[in-house]
């Protein structure tokens, strides 16, 4: 590991993961329309998925929105019956959302050609190589959750 300052790198990676980011929303926003509700919803949809159970508060924390409008993304992704709502087994005056797990075939095949090309690149590289990407993502993520954290406590 080097100390130099970002600066001092070529701004390929900086512009190719900003370039990826657009990208990324861009399908995003093909794949909400499809599923015929907006690209925020598609957002929490996947945080969902990926922590979910959890409750319609919990999801408002991890994605910094405010608790009236994660009320209105559950209702429309329960209307498309992409989430499943069901009494909080710790306090029955709650609910829980949770993926339905009946569409995500559906979804998974709007993304079956972006994973399969990315599987490809990333068997190109070296065990190393990936582990490195695969750290580099993984703080990249972490500084842009805490500018979201900055954001949205300030």
């Amino acid at each position: 590991m080097t100390d130099r300052p970002a600066a001092a790198y070529p701004a390929g990676p900086a512009a190719a993961l900003r370039e990826l980011v657009v990208t990324l929303s861009l399908l995003n926003h093909h794949v909400s329309a499809d599923l015929g509700i907006q690209p925020v919803d598609l957002d929490c949809l996947d945080v969902i998925n990926r922590k979910g159970p959890l409750q319609p508060s919990r999801l408002a924390d991890l994605t910094g929105l405010h608790r009236a409008t994660v009320t209105g993304i559950l209702s429309r992704l329960e209307k498309r019956d992409l989430i499943v709502r069901e009494p909080s087994p710790k306090d029955r005056r709650s609910v829980t959302v949770s993926f339905n797990l009946e569409r995500e075939s559906e979804i998974l095949r709007k993304y079956a050609a972006l994973t399969a090309d990315v599987d490809g690149i990333l068997a190109s590289y070296g065990e190393g190589q990936v582990a490195a990407i695969g750290s580099f993502l993984e703080r990249a993520v972490a500084t842009v959750q805490r500018s979201v954290s900055a954001e949205t406590d300030g």
